[in-house]
């Protein structure tokens, strides 16, 4: 599955582990065998069991379906076996986020892709990729990166142009294919949203008023906070993406959001490595190029496989809207932007709130950058808000 665990972190589990609000129901359940993937809730009134129970039944329906972590499950057998023009059976489920796939593809000018796999994989930010590296000492990668070709090459195959679907609208069945036997998608950029969302509609049907249901970082409440001398509506923190190496970053911003409000972050200070080269690349491709967001080719011929980070590139990304598929897409898509095309972007977006914080190259080490706020978003006065000081702040 997915690229990042975004680190947003909602006051409820802190709050329904003391005194200061009513008792929740507070469970936590792994999803898909092998991927980390995990379901969190914590939901008040209602048959709250049921709730949780139901929504952990209907994600790990998607095991077999959309898991590449299980070898067995469609989509794996999809990227691994299926040569060129055979059709694939899949459920109406990921037909659906298929097609919301290609919605947000389409939207966000092919900064958000499914089709990355083949490129995530050429750079060695796939989840075994990622592995070899260790934070902790911190010691460099030394293998080769790709030269420009390879990238260019890789590209080929790695576009959306090289996949088809079809709905059959007699039979209800739905159909995946792809024109080149290499083609590989990865739904994982989205799927998670996609979950949360499914997660929200079923509190209705077990009659849960407040809730907070976290899908490995991807965030979706309901109702309000219930405390116990009345409620409020949901505080949220999102964490610093420095130092990369604090496993526990201290809280950056924190502010209040409305019932049915998602959130996502996109990071590089998960999944990345340090290269011998000098750059760090994190597990977020942008599609268009075949580079990691935040590095650029600085080679001489497309021989080389010479790359330097970006004067600047974005850190941390979150999004806010009632849509957690759309977040989930939209942190993706303006993590590779980078700050000033995401800024175009999102400004036009009806019902979408980020916020985003960038990086600096010095030619010594990284510095803080510049902090975007869009869509209104009111933080709240903590002890961790003066980080911002060192933040250019730009309002979109």
């Amino acid at each position: 599955m997915k690229r990042i665990i975004a680190s947003i972190l909602t006051t409820v589990i802190a709050f329904s582990l003391t005194g200061c609000a009513r008792r929740y129901y507070v469970r936590e359940e792994v999803v898909f065998k092998d991927s980390g993937i995990s379901l969190r809730a914590s939901l008040y009134d209602g048959d709250v069991a049921g709730a949780f129970d139901g929504m952990l039944a209907l994600l790990k329906s998607f095991d077999e379906e959309i898991n590449l972590s299980n070898p067995e499950s469609v989509l794996s057998r999809f990227n691994n076996s299926v040569g060129a023009g055979v059709e694939v059976e899949v459920s109406g489920h990921t037909y659906d986020i298929i097609d919301l796939a290609l919605k947000y593809e389409e939207e966000t000018g092919g900064a958000f892709s499914i089709a990355a796999y083949n490129l995530s994989k050429l750079w060695n930010l796939d989840t075994e990729g990622v592995k070899k590296f260790n934070p902790v000492t911190g010691e460099p990668l030394y293998f080769a990166l790709p030269s420009m070709d390879e990238v260019k090459q890789t590209l080929s195959y790695s576009n959306i142009s090289c996949f088809n679907r079809r709905a059959d609208e007699q039979t209800g069945k739905y159909y995946i294919s792809k024109s080149d036997a290499r083609f590989k998608i990865d739904l994982g950029a989205i799927a998670k949203g996609y979950f949360a969302d499914l997660c929200y509609k079923m509190l209705n049907t077990y009659e849960v008023d407040s809730a907070v249901i976290n899908i490995s970082g991807n965030l979706i409440v309901k109702g309000k906070l219930q405390k116990t001398f009345g409620s409020k509506d949901w505080g949220v923190r999102i964490k610093t993406p420095r130092d990369r190496f604090e496993l526990d970053r201290e809280d950056i911003c924190a502010f209040e959001v409305e019932s049915g409000t998602s959130l996502v972050t996109s990071g590089d200070y998960e999944r990345y490595y340090y290269h011998a080269s000098g750059i760090i690349p994190c597990h977020i491709i942008d599609p268009r190029t075949g580079l990691p967001a935040g590095v650029e080719f600085s080679g001489s011929s497309d021989s080389d496989n010479t790359y330097k980070m970006k004067d600047e590139w974005l850190s941390s990304v979150t999004i806010i809207n009632k849509s957690s598929a759309k977040a989930d897409a939209f942190s993706t898509a303006a993590f590779v932007m980078g700050f000033d095309d995401a800024y175009e972007f999102l400004k036009g977006r009806e019902g979408v709130r980020a916020v985003m914080f960038t990086e600096k190259e010095t030619g010594v080490k990284p510095l803080h950058g510049r902090l975007g706020i869009a869509g209104g978003v009111e933080f709240i006065e903590t002890k961790t808000y003066s980080g911002f000081k060192s933040y250019e702040t730009v309002k979109i």
